[in-house]
């Protein structure tokens, strides 16, 4: 009976270990809408703010942008605040979908969060 928890403890040990490899390495693991591409984007957007696509790349986004944010607060000491609202965010992103629509959601939150005048780490962008 012992044996079936002792694999059950190593395999989540290990499992555990995973992301701290990714990290260590320079990878960066980009879960959800980030995924989706810049036409995906453009497409959920156009079905309208009752689509639960566009609403799930916004809240992407939104959040994306949101962390960002509190981690370069915690980082330098001082708060940074982006002077737009998620309207503004969001017409930012469907121009550079616009422009880059085969580029992923992730690089367009990352490239909003640049363009703010943020440094941002040097990253791979999916």
């Amino acid at each position: 009976m012992r044996y079936p928890l002792i694999k059950g403890l190593a395999l989540a040990l290990c499992l555990a270990a995973l992301p701290l490899a990714a990290y260590s390495q320079g990878t960066i693991l980009v879960m959800g809408a980030g995924l989706s591409s810049c036409g995906t984007w453009i497409h959920d957007r156009a079905q309208g703010e009752s689509s639960f696509s566009a609403q799930e790349d916004e809240e992407f986004v939104s959040g994306f942008v949101t962390g960002e944010e509190v981690l370069l607060a915690n980082s330098k000491g001082v708060p940074y605040s982006i002077n737009t609202d998620s309207a503004g965010v969001f017409d930012w992103v469907d121009n550079y979908c616009r422009a880059n629509s085969a580029g992923s959601l992730y690089g367009a939150a990352l490239a909003f969060v640049s363009d703010s005048g943020v440094v941002v780490p040097k990253t791979p962008v999916p």
